[in-house]
């Protein structure tokens, strides 16, 4: 606590100006009848969080995020905040307050003679201005995959045998506030593993907040689920799905705006999602930047090449419009052949993101930021000095392996727009950890908040130490939306063979 003093102040100036100005015109008959509190009255709770606060009379308002958990942040918080000259304050200012419930702290100026009474209270912070991005994020919830309604064990060993093991091939997207996860696995099913589809297992919907199995199904229309490739949301949080693909059918593309209602065509696409009859792998994905009611632009591999093509689909009024390819300028046929591009505008002549594996073996993971002509700029740090995990294991996301499956969904890049404000999430990991890693959009700035996360804490308290064995999965998927009127979006990120967390993200402070 900060008790400010004018007197040394004062003299020292007094000093200074000798033969200028004569120390006795200071009042401080005046200065000590002061009972006002000045300067900022801030907070700081237990986990180093500062929050600010406006002065209204006799009322302070401790400005806190609406999202926030309020009870951990301002119970036991400590106050900072200035006095006037020779002024004292009960309850001592040193002392932690529960700030949930109102704090009444009474000033009694120096000279004994006056006393002002402060009421504390707290109220929804402000929200950044447009192209400030975002100030808070938490983790919603966490579920490994067996607790999420999904059949069979945990893996902690190499070889997942005949059973999924949680290689669900699970695609998350956002539909009207809901979460739906979608399982190419139980869709398809696998052939090569002997393993049947269960159309029941294919499409789930859960509760952003809990990631309990919500009692609703998606409206398909007239599609069926063993025609859907994959799924993803944009970013006004429609789902979007493509089918087709195998065998050389034609690609389409179609989004819902809610659960319930039924899907809407936005066109065929240029080339097939999906070429690969191999039905586990796990490379072939779509995203979307933009909003497909409106404008926006649809990504995803091109055939695998020395140049990395990839095809970008305009979107306007809803409907597909031009296309082209676009060079990474990156191999997309070396080990493990996964390659992806996230846009960080509404059409195809964005700057992009690029995460890409390369070399022979595990291979090794890169991520890039090309602008629109396809010239990289700026390449992800190898190694970033963030938060301590648990395990000891240095944050090493830029270098470290690919999944060691041909087609393995590592990294897994999403290019994202919050709040005016352009921001890089890379999935990835190491052998015996997914992570996720959110910077700046140019990787300029680290953003060390609940979006560097490691599930492996949480899964090794389910499972025990040995925790699961990624190098053999098909690695990450995410999504993400954000609502400008709220002021919040969400971000969800799958582990295979893990499990699920959601995220929630505000703009306000």
């Amino acid at each position: 606590m900060k008790l400010y003093n004018n007197f040394f102040a004062t003299l020292a100036v007094c000093v200074v100006s000798l033969g200028i100005t004569a120390c006795n015109d200071y009042d401080y008959d005046t200065q000590l009848a002061r009972t006002d509190i000045t300067g900022p009255f801030t907070l700081k709770s237990a986990s180093g969080n500062v929050y600010t606060s406006s002065i209204e009379g006799d009322i302070i308002t401790v400005k806190i995020n609406p999202f926030a958990d309020v009870e951990s942040e301002l119970n036991g918080a400590l106050p900072s905040f200035y006095l006037p000259m020779g002024a004292t304050c009960s309850p001592s200012p040193t002392e932690p307050q529960n700030f949930t419930e109102e704090v009444k702290y009474t000033v009694t100026s120096g000279d004994g003679k006056n006393q002002h009474v402060y009421t504390v209270k707290w109220g929804p912070s402000d929200p950044l201005p447009f192209g400030q991005g975002y100030a808070f994020s938490r983790v919603s919830c966490e579920k490994l995959y067996t607790e999420l309604g999904y059949p069979g064990t945990a893996m902690t060993g190499d070889d997942g045998g005949d059973a999924p093991h949680g290689d669900l091939l699970f695609w998350p997207a956002f539909c009207s506030g809901k979460l739906v996860g979608f399982s190419h696995v139980y869709a398809w099913g696998n052939s090569s593993k002997n393993f049947p589809a269960n159309p029941s297992l294919a499409f789930k919907v859960f509760n952003v907040e809990t990631l309990e199995e919500e009692n609703v199904s998606v409206n398909l229309g007239s599609l069926t689920a063993d025609k859907i490739v994959n799924i993803t949301n944009d970013w006004s949080g429609h789902m979007v799905a493509a089918t087709g693909g195998v065998g050389g059918e034609e690609s389409a593309v179609y989004y819902w705006t809610s659960i319930d209602a039924a899907p809407v065509k936005i066109g065929d696409l240029p080339k097939p999602v999906y070429y690969n009859t191999h039905t586990v792998d796990g490379s072939m994905f779509i995203q979307v930047a933009g909003d497909v009611t409106d404008h926006a632009v649809i990504s995803y591999m091109g055939d695998r090449c020395d140049t990395g093509e990839h095809i970008a689909v305009n979107v306007v009024n809803g409907q597909v419009q031009d296309h082209k390819v676009i060079s990474s300028g990156y191999k997309s046929n070396d080990k493990s052949w996964n390659q992806m591009i996230s846009f960080f505008g509404t059409d195809n002549n964005s700057n992009y993101l690029v995460g890409d594996t390369e070399g022979e073996g595990n291979g090794s993971v890169r991520v890039y930021y090309n602008t629109s002509s396809g010239m990289t700029t700026n390449t992800m740090p190898a190694y970033l000095n963030g938060k301590p995990f648990s395990d000891g294991v240095a944050w090493w996301s830029a270098t470290g392996k690919s999944g060691g499956r041909g087609g393995c969904r590592r990294p897994f890049v999403m290019a994202m727009n919050i709040n005016g404000k352009d921001y890089s999430l890379v999935l990835t990991g190491y052998d015996w950890s997914y992570r996720s890693q959110m910077m700046t959009g140019d990787f300029s700035q680290y953003m060390d908040d609940a979006l560097c996360y490691d599930m492996r804490k949480y899964s090794m308290a389910k499972i025990g130490a040995a925790g699961l064995n990624g190098i053999l999965s098909f690695g990450s998927a995410g999504c993400w939306y954000w609502d400008a009127d709220n002021n919040q979006g969400r971000i969800a990120i799958w582990n295979g063979r893990e499990g699920l967390a959601t995220f929630l993200i505000s703009s306000y402070e």
